[in-house]
């Protein structure tokens, strides 16, 4: 219920994405359309309240730097309200190093969490077809550490089963929160 979203499509067109599926379902996005992210700008303008509890903010698409300058639009809506905001993302470095650039004074209310369920690029490219590379996950997150802001990773869906234990092992150096 403390969901929000900015766009219809995804640029990464996850083979498995569940709001992909939905728009095809009910007819929001035209089948095989769903990589072409379209900002809803009344979503971008509407008034942000706070909210009881976390706000996940994006749950149904990502972050990327065709919708960055309205996603920062609406984030800083919701900071400036007092909310506490979750940002999931399969994270494109300029991207992030953007919001924790803008957010600094609001740290204490962002928790990154990145989504990184493989450590092979063949495998998240075949998921993930138009993500970013493990490597870039992967320094995207030791970066929003260092620059003191909360980090956690989603291994959901977990791609690469086999590798889960040497994944854990790499990026847990990079978490700070869960």
């Amino acid at each position: 219920e403390n969901n929000v979203n900015i766009c219809t499509g995804c640029k990464n067109d996850c083979i498995y994405c569940y709001s992909k599926s939905m728009a095809y379902d009910y007819g929001w996005a035209e089948k095989g359309h769903w990589h072409k992210e379209i900002i809803r700008q009344k979503d971008v303008n509407k008034k942000r309240n706070l909210y009881d509890g976390l706000v996940g903010f994006p749950t149904s698409h990502d972050i990327t730097p065709n919708n960055l300058e309205a996603y920062l639009t609406v984030l800083g809506k919701l900071l400036n309200a007092g909310n506490k905001v979750l940002i999931v993302s399969k994270p494109r470095f300029e991207c992030i190093a953007q919001i924790c650039k803008t957010a600094d004074p609001f740290k204490d209310k962002i928790i990154f969490r990145f989504t990184i369920g493989a450590m092979e690029d063949k495998v998240l490219s075949y998921w993930e077809p138009n993500a970013p590379s493990y490597q870039e996950r992967k320094d995207t997150l030791a970066y929003a550490g260092e620059q003191g802001f909360k980090t956690s990773v989603s291994m959901e869906p977990m791609l690469n089963p086999s590798n889960i234990d040497e994944l854990i092992r790499d990026l847990d150096p990079c978490v700070n929160d869960t």
